[in-house]
């Protein structure tokens, strides 16, 4: 893994433990090296129920869209139970949506999953 996926991962690390979810997810914009947004999933009261906002749009809609330009968004699924160990993560189809419309309209150039 190169030092600039390392040192963004190792923030992101950081952010997924800000989760009360069980499955600890964090997402960030990053553009030029620098984190420009970030998220994590958190679930949210909604009506009688509670409504799950996943770490990718919170990322994605907290972003100024002139920063996405050309920018990468990552995004990690980090074990509750080894802190340090990263699990697969992979999109639910409405954020797979929403991460397509940012790359057609926004031009987001990468996306990355963390991986087994």
């Amino acid at each position: 893994m190169r030092k600039k996926h390392k040192k963004i991962i190792h923030e992101l690390v950081k952010i997924a433990e800000k989760s009360s979810m069980r499955c600890k997810h964090a997402a960030a914009i990053v553009n030029k090296g620098s984190i420009v947004s970030s998220g994590f999933n958190y679930i949210l009261p909604h009506g009688k129920g509670y409504y799950s906002i996943h770490a990718e749009r919170n990322a994605l809609l907290k972003c100024n869209p002139k920063l996405i330009k050309g920018s990468s968004l990552y995004v990690i699924r980090v074990s509750r139970i080894k802190k340090d160990e990263m699990l697969l993560s992979l999109p639910c189809k409405i954020c797979q949506s929403l991460i397509q419309s940012y790359q057609n309209k926004y031009n987001l150039k990468n996306v990355y999953y963390s991986t087994i």
